[in-house]
């Protein structure tokens, strides 16, 4: 599943395919239908283990943030990690019209991420309305998901700090 997640999030969904699965799991193709299954079985394995790694990432975001944080404290945790989690949500996102039972799970993770994001920031903005708390969430997710998804490229610092600057800008447009 390691193998399959990796080429998932390099790949895509369709781009995952057996032969480069086996490549990077360093097995042989047939052993991988024999001990994951069909495509179908990989996909539910997959899906399993993305609400698993969702769940995971924001208990450690949470652990990460401190109660009372600055704008670069509130995006520091989020922009130093490299998720392939993400990369994983971008390729399952792209085969939503393919597979019915990914966008409840897509949808899933963008609201637990857009929620967790907007009671972290209420508590530290509380005069700032809801309104503008959930688009300041859903703009630092946005920001933070597109890097993600372009982490992969390799040299992006420029890339990176463009888009750290932009949802930390974000952060502080909730003092006014």
């Amino acid at each position: 599943m390691d193998a399959y997640e990796h080429c998932v999030a390099h790949y895509g969904l369709e781009g995952a395919t057996l032969e480069r699965i086996a490549k990077q799991a360093d097995l042989a193709r047939p052993l991988i239908r024999h001990n994951v299954g069909n495509r179908q079985e990989l996909i539910r394995g997959l899906m399993q283990r993305f609400e698993q790694r969702c769940a995971e990432f924001v208990e450690q975001l949470d652990a990460s943030i401190p109660p009372e944080f600055s704008a670069s404290e509130f995006t520091e945790p989020l922009f130093q990690r490299d998720c392939s989690t993400v990369r994983v949500a971008y390729a399952l996102g792209a085969a939503v019209s393919e597979h019915d039972e990914i966008e409840a799970l897509i949808e899933s993770w963008l609201t637990t991420l857009k929620q967790f994001l907007a009671v972290r920031l209420k508590r530290c903005y509380p005069q700032a309305s809801a309104a503008c708390i959930n688009a300041v969430a859903v703009g630092v997710g946005a920001i933070y998901s597109n890097w993600q998804a372009y982490r992969a490229l390799g040299n992006n610092d420029d890339f990176y700090q463009h888009s750290h600057q932009a949802a930390m800008r974000l952060v502080h447009s909730l003092e006014k």
